[in-house]
């Protein structure tokens, strides 16, 4: 009699978890069909290795992309990336890297736009195998110059 008592309950237990694991996969969506809906226009396809982040400039009219060439996870070697400049003004979305003659390791994340006194500056993750840091430039036109870093 206790062995069928026993039974009952650890199948209860076991179908109550069964339908709580149910439960959990159907309010999360995972039984949901996504449908790809798309009603714009591409411009121009921008050809950028590992494109992350990009920040706009609406007063200004640009973009600025963060690109990291991602090979894996965790990485085992330090990634390169960088920043790349997108005129919206010019019809021809052409990317100007701006960090090609940046010195340190430098893959970029998380970036941020903001103005002061007429002069943009960009602040971007950099994530190094020496560690987490934040680099500070500043961009006048489409020339970007390091003012410091922040660790």
């Amino acid at each position: 009699m206790k062995k069928n008592f026993k039974k009952k309950v650890l199948l209860s237990i076991f179908v109550l978890l069964i339908l709580f694991v149910i439960n959990i996969f159907w309010s999360t969506g995972f039984f949901r069909t996504i449908e790809n809906k798309f009603e714009g226009k591409i411009l121009k396809k921008v050809n950028l290795t590992g494109a992350e982040d990009i920040s706009i400039s609406k007063i200004d009219s640009f973009a600025i992309i963060s690109s990291t060439n991602r090979k894996s996870f965790p990485n085992t070697e330090q990634e390169t990336g960088g920043l790349y400049f997108l005129d919206l003004k010019n019809k021809n979305y052409d990317p100007i890297h701006l960090t090609a003659n940046f010195k340190k390791p430098f893959a970029p994340h998380g970036i941020s736009i903001f103005k002061k006194d007429s002069v943009n500056f960009i602040a971007a993750i950099n994530h190094t195998k020496e560690g987490e840091f934040i680099e500070i430039f500043e961009l006048f036109g489409t020339k970007l110059t390091h003012k410091k870093t922040l660790e």
